[in-house]
């Protein structure tokens, strides 16, 4: 017969948070003063705190408590920056000179609150935009987010065998309620209104007399087992996102699309050599996509390698892959090989995927204070 003692927590102690306050990483913990201590339990905890995104390091320590069955459990942190601002001044031929500004803050006061603004103003348009997230406006972890923004550019259209010139004034915003689904899953309801009012020679033709307004309801379901918010090494991440749109004001009819995405992490050789996958699907489902609405595969998050303008990059459907082997260089320098394969396809087109552009390319990877950087050549 043998007898044993469970070891009860006596007291949790945070230490190496000098930004971020205590409450923030309290809520992201599974267990409490007076609980039995529980290895997988911490460790699910401090993964969760990791996740958080503020701190480059997260580890726990024990000491003995006041009596022989109690120990004193201390979370060590290392905190990363999480405020950025940026200031930019740019030229080219279009828009001739563009000054932008953006601010933001991921860990606002120390609260776990993100907060932001950007400001670009530039020869032919001026935009804006403000965002605030409360990921605990209820106990339960049920998160808040709200944008507004504005938008003015000159704008170029064909009409009647014609270009006609005129502006474009866009102001919209949007409310976003989430809500854990399970520990590693979370569910959102966004409600976004958006409303384009026209100006100048243009505003004398039917189409554009009137402002032409949408409102679009999205769902989506996300979930994520990552080991790591920056790096991850193994885990996967899973997206499917539902939009609805209706346009108002006799606009026209309404529409309805669907997108999913996962990528997944394999650790290969060596614990810092990483194959990492990701895949990524969407098509129109009801009525018809107009240009802002549809997808668009191109840049530097997508099918590297590309100018945006070329066929088979804009559509109502379209299929993605991209596929990175990452390795260390020097200290937070890695290295990326990649190739990218994908394609968009209009609603009259057939899906063909023997039919897809392909891009490969090297990159590399820099960790900063900051955040990461990358820099990517793609052919």
């Amino acid at each position: 017969e043998i007898e044993v003692a469970e070891s009860v927590i006596q007291d949790v102690i945070i230490e190496g948070n000098e930004k971020t306050k205590d409450h923030v990483i309290l809520r992201e913990l599974s267990f409490a003063p007076g609980d039995i201590l529980d290895i997988n339990q911490i460790n699910n905890s401090l993964r969760n705190v990791l996740m958080l995104g503020f701190f480059d390091e997260v580890s726990f320590s024990v000491d003995d408590g006041d009596d022989p069955d109690s120990l004193i459990l201390t979370i060590h942190l290392v905190e990363r920056t999480t405020g950025s601002a940026d200031f930019g001044v740019g030229f080219n031929s279009e828009d001739r000179f563009s000054v932008y500004v953006d601010v933001s803050d991921e860990n606002f006061f120390g609260n776990g609150q993100r907060a932001n603004i950007y400001l670009n103003i530039a020869g032919k348009k001026w935009e804006y935009e403000l965002g605030f997230f409360e990921p605990y406006i209820l106990k339960g972890g049920t998160s808040l987010g709200a944008n507004i923004s504005s938008r003015h550019e000159k704008i170029k259209e064909k009409i009647d065998d014609q270009e006609v010139e005129g502006n474009m004034h866009t102001l919209g915003g949007d409310i976003t309620v989430g809500h854990p689904l399970g520990e590693n899953t979370r569910g959102s309801l966004t409600l976004r209104a958006e409303t384009d009012r026209y100006s100048g020679d243009i505003a004398d033709y039917d189409d554009y007399k009137d402002p032409d307004a949408k409102l679009v309801l999205s769902a989506g379901v996300l979930t994520n087992t990552t080991d790591n918010p920056f790096v991850p090494t193994e885990g996967f991440k899973n997206r499917v996102y539902l939009e609805t749109g209706m346009r108002l004001l006799g606009g026209g009819a309404g529409y309805s699309k669907i997108s999913f995405e996962h990528s997944r992490y394999y650790k290969i050789f060596r614990d810092d050599i990483i194959f990492a996958v990701r895949g990524k699907g969407g098509r129109v489902l009801t009525g018809d996509l107009r240009d802002k609405e549809k997808f668009r595969i191109a840049g530097s998050e997508n099918l590297r390698g590309y100018e945006g303008d070329r066929e088979g990059l804009t559509g109502d459907k379209m299929l993605l892959v991209n596929s990175e082997l990452r390795f260390p260089i020097y200290d937070s320098i890695s290295g990326v090989a990649f190739t990218d394969w994908g394609k968009a396809w209009e609603t009259e087109d057939r899906m063909d995927i023997t039919d897809l552009l392909n891009s490969y390319g090297l990159g590399i990877r820099i960790d900063t204070p900051f955040g990461l950087l990358r820099f990517d050549y793609g052919w």
